[in-house]
């Protein structure tokens, strides 16, 4: 069974006071309290006895969260008692309350009269129980009363508002033109501040370029110095490394101007000399034996052709073997002439080359320009131009055949013999002449003949 009981709305602090003692008129019985608040509290105990709830510990912590704040309200507190054996429900003591104003008070209990007797005797013991009609009555008045203050609440912060507004917007003003005050002044310090940059960048700009063109024109200078010091010193590096290769080749020049054959040159030389010799005197000798056989031996009458031909074949061989043995050791010694001549002229040739390249250098270094080329043609004319050398040497039986090449008829007489040709080979010798060269030097070439 469950009724209602109304009460003014009651705060935390209240309810925990009293509900307690509520309690204690349930005896021994074991309950547990519970309690909610407008500010989202929430109290709870254990089950435990009834009568010795009021002095659970936690009691005073609560009571100490909630003392002197009439402003927290129970929004619900319950007692809750176990499950009766008539009814099997739990019973519980409710209190809520809905708009904050008025409170209401719940009893499910057993039938039994003696029980909502004594919930009834504890309930209004601690707290102001009345009926609904007169809490009606009360609020009204009291919502009337309110009404009126809050109304006298409302136009005075309507005005203060209002005084309030005016002052916000006296203050936002005076911000706004204080706030454009600064930023033009901010402004006008940034544009001048950016001047006095610009303008110290342009000097600092003006003075490093100065300065490095200062650098540049000094860097310059360094360098041309620095150039002819190292013109200077491959130059004199160069003239004496010229000089000492002179000096090498001078000497390589001096070495050879002694020069001798070697001993096993000189033994094949000397083989030709027994053989030529060898065959002189065998040749000799069978011309000296024809000679005696036709001298003493024959007489002039018996004499035939064949007799003077054996006679004038070893002579002849004698002879031109003689002139050409003769020829060919002339020739030996003209080589050796030719080539003590051909090493003088090379000395020469080194001598002048090296002036020329110590005057191309000293030009150039002083001129700064290259030497003409009509003074460089005319000092190196001629230059290492190998002279002509000595003509081979032939044997007599070789110019023999080589007239006779030459000869156009020959005519046998009685008393005469004619060959006609000879004087050709010196008629054409003259007109056989190349033209001129670069250096205007006329070279005449010799016959093979």
């Amino acid at each position: 069974m469950s009724i209602g009981l109304f009460t003014r709305a009651l705060t935390a602090e209240e309810v925990l006071e009293a509900f307690p003692k509520v309690a204690v008129a349930f005896g021994d019985e074991r309950t547990t309290l519970s309690i909610t608040t407008n500010a989202g509290h929430r109290f709870s105990t254990k089950q435990g006895v009834a009568n010795a709830l009021p002095a659970n510990e936690a009691l005073p912590d609560w009571l100490k969260a909630v003392k002197d704040r009439p402003h927290l309200l129970a929004v619900t507190a319950s007692l809750t008692f176990p499950v009766h054996p008539t009814t099997n429900h739990a019973e519980t003591i409710v209190y809520r309350t809905d708009d904050g104003a008025i409170g209401r008070f719940e009893l499910t209990l057993a039938s039994e009269p003696e029980r909502y007797q004594l919930a009834l005797e504890a309930l209004e013991g601690q707290f102001e129980l009345t009926s609904y009609v007169d809490l009606v009555a009360n609020a009204g008045r009291l919502e009337g009363a309110a009404l009126q203050f809050r109304e006298r609440g409302v136009a005075a912060v309507d005005a203060a508002t209002q005084k309030l507004a005016g002052k916000l917007a006296e203050i936002g003003a005076r911000d706004a033109e204080s706030r454009r005050e600064a930023l033009q002044a901010q402004e006008a310090e940034y544009r001048r501040r950016l001047t006095e940059l610009e303008e110290s960048f342009a000097e600092r700009k003006r003075l490093a370029d100065e300065e490095h063109k200062t650098e540049m024109i000094l860097l310059a200078e360094d360098r041309r110095k620095h150039e002819v010091e190292v013109n200077k010193f491959v130059t004199i590096e160069s003239k004496r490394m010229r000089r000492d290769l002179l000096k090498m080749i001078q000497g390589t020049l001096d070495k050879a101007k002694d020069f001798s054959l070697s001993t096993s040159t000189v033994e094949k030389r000397l083989m030709v000399h027994i053989v030529t010799g060898l065959l002189l005197t065998v040749v000799g000798c069978v011309a000296g034996i024809y000679v005696y056989r036709l001298a003493f031996a024959l007489k002039p009458t018996e004499a035939l052709w064949h007799d003077y031909a054996l006679v004038a074949a070893p002579f002849a061989t004698l002879v031109t073997t003689f002139v050409y043995y003769l020829k060919w050791n002339d020739r030996w010694f003209r080589e050796h002439a030719d080539n003590e001549f051909a090493a003088s002229r090379y000395r020469a040739d080194i001598l002048r080359a090296s002036w020329v390249a110590e005057l191309v250098s000293e030009w150039q270094a002083e001129s700064e320009e290259e030497l003409p080329p009509e003074l460089l043609s005319a000092f190196t004319r001629n230059l290492f131009r190998d002279g002509p050398g000595s003509k081979e040497s032939e044997h007599p039986l070789d110019a023999i055949t080589g007239m006779m090449k030459r000869v156009t008829s020959v005519s046998v007489g009685k008393n005469s013999f004619t060959v006609e040709g000879l004087g050709e080979r010196t008629r054409r010798k003259k007109q056989k002449q190349t033209p001129k060269t670069s250096d205007g030097d006329v070279v005449t070439e010799a016959d093979d003949g």
